[in-house]
């Protein structure tokens, strides 16, 4: 955010994004989409979508791991979805 509050970029993810997280590299940016039942990946220097996927039950956390380079994906509905990245 800059000192003067403007939005300096933006783009479109799924339906009611809940969480996101960076990849180790910071190159790539995960997003739960809430009530699409999906994450999105996005390149982070572009904002352009590079991938989007389904996930379990309302989606509403996710981490990247960097050891394993997987992302975690905790849904509301109970279960936990692990993706390579």
């Amino acid at each position: 955010m800059d000192r003067n509050a403007r939005i300096l970029a933006r783009t479109q993810t799924g339906q009611e994004p809940r969480s996101m997280t960076l990849a180790q590299d910071n190159k790539s940016l995960y997003v739960v989409n809430y009530n699409e039942d999906t994450a999105s990946k996005f390149d982070t220097a572009t904002l352009k979508p590079l991938q989007k996927v389904r996930t379990g039950h309302m989606p509403i956390g996710i981490t990247y791991e960097p050891v394993t380079h997987t992302v975690w994906v905790a849904n509301y509905s109970g279960s936990l979805d692990v993706y390579s990245q």
